[in-house]
């Protein structure tokens, strides 16, 4: 729409012309995502005898603005891992699932679990977090990554 605001002069006789009304738009409505459902639950535990890392990788926040009433969870997140010894040798690499669930088996010893190289040098990013792994058992080891949307 084009509107011209201003005066004309035709042949000596000046005109006007009208000022438009002001335009009034309708306020949107607020966008509150749909909740989503909970994370499945983990994996049964592994054979007798077996020794790792389980857990859930999330990414957050998920929302560019939250405003107050609004909620905005942190989401599953598929994420590429690995699994280091002190020093940096890789002992293990996992991606986690559409879910956002991973599970490793890995001897017991302490270790660090976190983004593969590639992912720890932008966004999203997550820490390493140090773990130690007993005989016969998972460690639940839950990341989350930082979207950097803020």
């Amino acid at each position: 729409m084009v509107v011209l605001i201003g005066f004309l002069v035709v042949y000596g006789a000046t005109y006007r012309a009208a000022s438009p009304a002001p335009l009034s738009q309708p306020t949107p409505p607020p966008i509150t995502p749909a909740p989503e459902p909970p994370p499945a639950p983990l994996p049964p535990p592994a054979p007798s005898g077996a020794s790792g890392i389980r857990g859930l990788v999330t990414i957050g926040p998920t929302c560019p603005v939250v405003r107050e009433g609004m909620q905005c969870d942190d989401q599953p997140y598929s994420a590429k891992l690995i699994v280091t010894r002190a020093g940096g040798a890789i002992v293990a690499r996992v991606t986690s699932g559409a879910d956002g669930r991973y599970e490793i088996k890995v001897p017991p010893g302490t270790y660090e679990i976190g983004p593969e190289a590639g992912d720890i040098l932008r966004w999203p990013t997550a820490p390493p977090q140090p773990v130690t792994v007993r005989s016969g058992t998972f460690t639940i080891v839950d990341i989350s990554f930082d979207s950097g949307i803020r």
